[in-house]
């Protein structure tokens, strides 16, 4: 992030010092006075009690047609304040606090802050800037924050310095220091106006430190923002949760996955869905889990069937990341290429024994039932389940194959079904789906079913009854919408 550093020119350190107990008297300093009326008369010629920034400043006040007289303010029209603090929302708050405890130290002062364009945002302290105030040099000649938005950077300017009678005649200094984003652009102005008797060299600095205070906290918003626009297009849910384990954010995704809102923030973690993780998830403190199978019963009594993981923080407390099976189970058929590709259109033959058996294939594909194909081998019985699953309301999801006479009989219910985590010698760590779960929402076609073993049977006959398939070693049941062609 930049910053601007207090750098002024020897001849300005030694101008400030120089006035020393001059600046900080109430009385005015005739030899800016008479300066000043000389500018206004036409003097070009630069007289050394006059700083170079200041009487350029009242040169371009002068060409520009400020009136020194006009002591009135100049204000943004409502609409347009109105959207101005709209937009500056976050940096009004930002700043609001580091402006009340600039004012602790200058009680009788004023402190004011401006936008990019001069117009007054926020104030404390003695009420000289009403919010709305242009405060540009071009329209109200030289001033702290018009000379210093002019110069961007950290500028002062005591009483006889500014450009118009009213100003002069209120006999306060100023300071003022640009407020910048990360990437150095001045996004405000802060501005400190203090009486003679509480303006001092030490003044340049407090203000300085203290835009770069908010300036740290702008950054320090913006990568927060970045951060959240980051986790709330992840199509991963992320729960975060305190040392109690209750709710301090979740993203969009499981705000979804959940079926909640925002309003429940600050709740423990078992309000989004009861499990069988949900106790080793908040017990768990200091460790982290890695994709355990879980499935939670949410408020409305649906499932929802998800791996997990948690990652502890360093503060206390715990991320959650949860990623829903299903979408899983879309990537894993893009890779493996669950899809069918023949439709009846593809199937070749002028024969009515061919002509009777499409016929028949377009009937079935009206209907969601289970549907049993007769043929020997190699007669093109995946190819028919194929075209109807692509003529059927469930083209759109996997068609999953599996050859029932290519496993072997013990592996049989694992290949259907999955298993969980342990559930014998040689399982995957985490567990693994079946292919019941990866055909979820389209066709399985289970080719040479007759020789799929008795158990087997009885669990395949589960799933057309209520819908669900248990894993092995599993103890709950999850449900499944597949349609079963053999």
């Amino acid at each position: 992030m930049s910053s601007q550093s207090a750098t002024f020119s020897v001849q300005d350190l030694g101008y400030l010092t120089a006035l020393g107990t001059v600046a900080l008297n109430s009385a005015p300093i005739p030899e800016l006075e008479q300066a000043w009326r000389a500018r206004l008369s036409g003097l070009d010629e630069r007289p050394a009690t006059v700083r170079k920034v200041i009487w350029d400043s009242w040169g371009r006040s002068i060409a520009g047609g400020v009136n020194p007289e006009d002591s009135d303010y100049r204000f943004v029209d409502p609409q347009h304040l109105a959207a101005t603090l709209a937009a500056n929302r976050v940096l009004i708050a930002a700043a609001a606090q580091v402006m009340r405890g600039l004012l602790a130290y200058n009680p009788r002062g004023h402190i004011n802050l401006t936008d990019a364009d001069g117009t007054t945002l926020y104030f404390c302290g003695l009420d000289l800037t009403p919010v709305g105030t242009r405060l540009l040099e071009s329209v109200q000649g030289t001033n702290c924050t018009g000379l210093a938005l002019a110069e961007d950077s950290l500028v002062y300017v005591l009483a006889e310095e500014n450009f118009g009678t009213g100003l002069r005649q209120r006999r306060m200094h100023c300071a003022a220091a640009p407020i910048r984003n990360a990437q150095g652009k001045t996004l405000a102005m802060l501005t400190l106006t203090a009486e003679p008797g509480w303006f001092h060299f030490h003044t340049l600095g407090t203000v300085q430190a203290a835009a770069e205070a908010v300036s740290r906290q702008m950054a320090l918003q913006a990568l927060l923002e970045e951060q959240q626009t980051v986790l709330e297009v992840l199509n991963e849910g992320l729960v975060v949760l305190d040392e109690r384990g209750c709710i301090k954010a979740l993203n969009r995704y499981a705000r979804q996955l959940f079926r909640v809102g925002l309003d429940l923030l600050g709740s423990p973690f078992q309000r989004l869905g009861r499990s069988d993780l949900n106790e080793q998830i908040l017990a768990r403190i200091g460790e982290g889990l890695r994709d355990l199978d879980c499935t939670f019963e949410l408020h409305d009594f649906s499932q929802l069937s998800c791996l997990v993981s948690v990652c502890p923080l360093e503060q206390g407390g715990r991320v959650v990341s949860l990623r829903e099976n299903r979408r899983i189970r879309e990537i894993t058929r893009r890779i493996i290429g669950t899809q069918a590709r023949y439709t009846f259109e593809t199937i070749q033959g002028r024969s009515r024994a061919i002509a009777d058996a499409v016929h028949f294939g377009r009937i079935a594909s009206r209907s969601d039932s289970t549907t049993l194909i007769l043929g020997e081998s190699g007669t093109g019985k995946e190819l028919f389940a194929q075209a109807i699953h692509n003529a059927s309301d469930r083209n759109s999801g996997p068609f999953v194959a599996v050859n029932c006479g290519a496993i072997p009989r013990d592996l049989v219910q694992s290949e259907l079904f999955g298993h969980v985590e342990g559930a014998f010698t040689g399982s995957a760590k985490g567990g693994s789906a079946g292919k019941f779960e990866l055909a979820d929402g389209g066709t399985i076609f289970l080719d040479e079913i007759g020789d799929m073993s008795f158990d087997a049977q009885v669990s395949l006959l589960r799933v057309l009854q209520e819908g669900e398939v248990t894993r092995v070693g599993a103890k709950s049941s999850r449900p499944v919408d597949v349609r079963i062609i053999a």
